[in-house]
């Protein structure tokens, strides 16, 4: 598996935790966390990026990501992709 977007918010989705665990099965190159609440006013019950965030200290972040097969990392890679980057 190349890139693996992933649910990490909870509640309607996996949480932190079962994404760690999915992410260590699949072993994606490139990890893209995906809803999770990114507004602390967001109206929503799901955990911020940062829950899950917690498991991978070197994480990046970035308002855009342009990907190639030459390009993919030889270690996991976690970016958070996004406005708020």
């Amino acid at each position: 598996m190349d890139v693996l977007c992933v649910p990490v918010g909870g509640f309607y989705t996996i949480d932190a935790k079962v994404a760690r665990e999915t992410v260590e099965q699949i072993k994606p190159a490139v990890i893209l966390p995906m809803h999770y609440k990114y507004d602390p006013g967001m109206g929503m019950p799901i955990a911020p990026v940062e829950d899950f965030l917690q498991y991978y200290p070197g994480a990046r972040r970035q308002k855009a990501l342009a990907l190639d097969k030459a390009s993919l990392p030889g270690e996991p890679q976690v970016v958070v992709v996004g406005l708020k980057a």
